[in-house]
């Protein structure tokens, strides 16, 4: 299935797998929720900047996860952005519809973006090993990687981004100019927990990149070089060996594990 993930596809799906449980983490300490306030800070409260950044966020979380999951982290943010606008409810109202149409865009998008955004790509992927859109694989291996998909990917995702910024922008000009009251908000201050979460993100993050763009320099010529179903098996170590930190230690400060199984479906 790809040289990013060899014959068996076992390395696809340890990708997609290691890809929802630091997802999953990176909601759980509430990453997101910082992740915002950063980018709110830069907005000083106008709608349309509060706007293109909740598209940006729900781009960037959309790309390691389901839409759905994205799109419902981040409609409870849109409400406390709201909150802190005076204004009539009318206009409110539109406000809220505004910004979360942004998010819904966002999730859209970062679908694309990433080969591990939705689940669509891995059956899309399988479907081109089985031959099922008129092409078979006949000893040549798919040259779709982890890493050629991003260059497609990230620049078309940005396209359309920008393009559904730019019509909201148009079409809802006056909604645009609103502005919250952002010292309103409660802010959110990270704890031991949130550093900790983050740091082990990241831990899993970088090993998972190089895990995915390795595999494209085994590739010469459409030809695979033995060893890259031994790759596949790596792949599916590192997603064991993931779940197995995560479910086996605790976060500092609260004592919870970092991902109980309640976390994998919480809120989806």
């Amino acid at each position: 299935m790809g040289a990013f993930s060899g014959d068996t596809g076992i390395g696809t799906a340890a990708a997609f797998v290691v890809a929802f449980l630091i997802s999953r983490l990176f909601l759980k300490v509430h990453g997101h929720v910082a992740l915002l306030q950063f980018l709110s800070s830069k907005t000083k409260g106008k709608a349309g900047y509060l706007c293109l950044a909740l598209m940006g966020l729900s781009l960037l979380i959309s790309s390691l996860v389901p839409n759905i999951v994205a799109v419902l982290a981040l409609l409870p943010l849109v409400q406390r952005i709201v909150d802190t606008v005076e204004d009539d409810e009318e206009r409110k109202g539109r406000l809220t519809t505004v910004l979360g149409l942004g998010v819904v865009y966002g999730a859209s998008m970062g679908g694309v973006a990433c080969l591990v955004g939705s689940p669509t790509n891995l059956v899309m992927l399988a479907g081109m090993k089985m031959g099922m859109f008129g092409y078979v694989d006949e000893g040549q291996q798919l040259l779709l990687t982890f890493d050629r998909w991003l260059l497609f990917g990230i620049p078309m995702a940005v396209l359309f981004l920008a393009g559904a910024w730019g019509l909201l922008a148009i079409l809802e000009r006056r909604t645009f100019q609103m502005r919250a009251d952002l010292a309103k908000m409660s802010g959110f201050v990270g704890g031991r927990d949130f550093r900790v979460g983050i740091a082990v993100c990241m831990a899993l993050l970088l090993p998972l990149m190089v895990y995915s763009v390795v595999p494209t320099f085994l590739v010469f010529e459409g030809e695979v070089l033995a060893g890259l179903g031994v790759w596949d098996l790596v792949g599916l170590g590192f997603a064991v060996c993931a779940g197995a930190l995560l479910a086996c230690n605790r976060l500092p400060g609260s004592g919870r594990r970092l991902l109980a199984l309640s976390d994998l479906y919480r809120g989806i």
